[in-house]
């Protein structure tokens, strides 16, 4: 069975590219290309946030089952192609004997699931951790599945610290919309002038829709670049917040009320744990290089990568990864992110007596800010 955070980031896929999930931003108007894939992919370059809008397989389009041999070769290496020419470590495999180990195996296939275990196999090799094969039953599944997802929360706690969780969202739409509009009025409700700094909790967060996601914690986040996709060639796409709304590039994916805090930008303590994957480990790096901001628990799950979906002709999806995340300063990453104070313990945030990470980020606030360490 695959992880949370990988079936959350099929979710997430379906959150962006599509008319109806993404965001028109009347108040200041943005260019959004319109440009059409040039294969059958639905090749989004951040994939990892954007939803997915199926290619339509041609109507003379058969089941691979079907299908004579040559075509079922010609299905292969329709896949390889894809991925040849896009995964993030394509320069890492031996192409060619890949490709002749398939056409080997494929030579004496019998049925289609033999050629998708070919190409999951393949993208196995890529090492990733992040892409994934899905047949047509499992690809129209999260295509109109019904994601839902606990909402953000939060409580004061002693010496004027505000407690922020943000959890996983799989939501599109109103859903996230609701999600992101939550979590602002979650912040509003803890804010005051007595409140010397924020901790947030993402030590749940395993994935889905990364935009609401930014939307909701903007306040405390704060506006400008928060990060950015860096793809193979060295080209990148920023992650930037401003007034509420979330914008990869030129294009608004999620919006919330505007809020600034009493504080305008206070120090925050950001809490990850082993379960923090894809997305939430996007939130966490948009926290990297922000002024007056540690991080504290355990490493992440170890996929902030994005991901990109390919339909193949019987409707069957490559998820592809194919890009890095990278923090404000440009860092990249590819693997668990460390804390700056790691902390081996529990990472669940139900409530306990001893949450050893959360009292090493209070005593955090309080030695370190003036502000801290009385009640407020």
């Amino acid at each position: 069975m695959k992880p949370f955070w990988l079936l959350a980031t099929i979710f997430m896929i379906l959150s962006g590219c599509s008319g109806a999930a993404r965001m028109t931003d009347t108040a200041t108007p943005q260019p959004v290309s319109t440009a059409p894939p040039t294969r059958s992919a639905i090749s989004s370059p951040t994939a990892t946030a954007a939803a997915i809008v199926p290619a339509t397989p041609s109507p003379t389009a058969q089941p691979a089952a079907t299908l004579p041999r040559q075509e079922w070769i010609a299905y292969l290496d329709e896949g390889l192609d894809y991925i040849e020419q896009n995964a993030l470590y394509r320069s890492e495999v031996d192409w060619p004997t890949v490709r002749a180990r398939a056409h080997e195996r494929a030579s004496t296939v019998e049925t289609r699931l033999e050629i998708y275990e070919i190409l999951r196999d393949t993208l196995d090799l890529l090492g990733d951790d992040h892409s994934a094969f899905l047949n047509p039953i499992a690809a129209r599944s999260a295509e109109h599945g019904s994601p839902s997802g606990p909402m953000p929360e939060g409580r004061r706690l002693e010496h004027g610290i505000a407690y922020f969780e943000l959890p996983r969202v799989t939501g599109t739409g109103e859903a996230a919309g609701q999600y992101a509009e939550t979590a602002v009025q979650v912040i509003r409700q803890l804010d005051s002038p007595e409140v010397c700094g924020w901790i947030v909790d993402l030590r749940e967060n395993s994935g889905g829709n990364m935009w609401p996601m930014l939307a909701g914690i903007s306040p405390i986040l704060g506006d400008g670049v928060v990060g950015s996709f860096v793809y193979p060639d060295g080209s990148s796409i920023d992650w930037t917040i401003r007034d509420g709304r979330a914008y990869e590039g030129d294009v608004l994916w999620a919006k919330a009320p505007a809020y600034i805090p009493e504080n305008p930008q206070p120090p925050v303590a950001v809490l990850t744990g082993h379960e923090t994957g894809s997305s939430g480990e996007a939130v966490a790096i948009a926290f990297r290089g922000r002024p007056e901001t540690r991080s504290f628990g355990q490493a992440t799950a170890g996929v902030p990568t994005s991901n990109d979906v390919y339909e193949m002709p019987d409707g069957a999806w490559i998820i592809l990864t194919v890009a890095r995340m990278a923090d404000r300063t440009g860092q990249p990453y590819d693997a668990s992110i460390i804390p700056d104070v790691q902390i081996e313990a529990d990472g669940s945030t139900q409530p306990r007596t001893d949450d050893p990470v959360l009292d090493a980020a209070v005593e955090w606030l309080d030695n370190t800010f003036p502000a801290c360490g009385h009640d407020g």
